[in-house]
């Protein structure tokens, strides 16, 4: 994340730059959660930018979604039961 104006201003595709590097910072995390210095880490980034605590959000929120399917899925075909994919 680039915390400075001037070179925020400077990067054409700055939000899906972000998003990538949070994405990518996320699963450097879950690799490491009880890790003390990445932690730190996490709770400066978090207070610094609200866009990184949003992309963080979210990417919480996109995995939960993707185990809640999952697991319905599971259900379903364990029960032999078909079901309907739908997305946005």
């Amino acid at each position: 994340m680039v915390f400075r104006k001037k070179f925020r201003d400077r990067i054409q595709n700055l939000e899906e730059l972000s998003a990538y590097s949070v994405a990518v910072w996320r699963s450097i995390y879950d690799r490491f959660p009880e890790d003390e210095i990445l932690n730190d880490l996490l709770a400066k980034l978090k207070e610094q930018s609200q866009v990184f605590k949003s992309l963080w959000k979210n990417i919480i929120s996109s995995k939960r979604r993707l185990v809640l399917f999952l697991e319905e899925m599971i259900k379903a075909k364990s029960n032999n039961t078909e079901f309907t994919l739908h997305y946005e």
